[in-house]
């Protein structure tokens, strides 16, 4: 696994590198990576998430599907984070860039509001 440019068109000189957070190796790898070719990492976008169809309001959602997003959205980004960690320490500058999802924020919403059927 090796980063491959990524942003150049907006003159940024960037790598990119795809991690499966419901996979570890991908991200132990990615780490190494990373290591072997650059020594550091400047900054982290956390862009992974999955959503699953039998997730839903607390009423009706399988405890498998709930089970599963948390597994991935969740320990897979802390297991990303926490093996980027040493790498970011070395950098000068580090930013982590966790992104979350508009249908994350769509449901807090919508149980703040009360515009939720729970």
């Amino acid at each position: 696994m090796r980063p491959w440019r990524c942003g150049l068109a907006e003159g940024i000189d960037a790598r990119c590198i795809r991690v499966d957070l419901g996979n570890p190796s991908t991200i132990e790898d990615a780490a190494a990576a990373i290591e072997a070719d650059f020594g550091r990492l400047d900054i982290s976008v956390n862009n992974a998430g999955i959503t699953d169809r039998s997730d839903g309001q607390p009423g009706a959602a399988s405890m498998e599907a709930v089970r599963r997003v948390f597994e991935t959205n969740f320990f897979g980004r802390l297991a990303a984070t926490q093996a980027m960690l040493p790498l970011l320490q070395k950098s000068a500058s580090a930013r982590i860039v966790n992104v979350s999802s508009g249908s994350a924020l769509s449901r807090i919403t919508a149980i703040r509001t009360g515009s939720s059927p729970i």
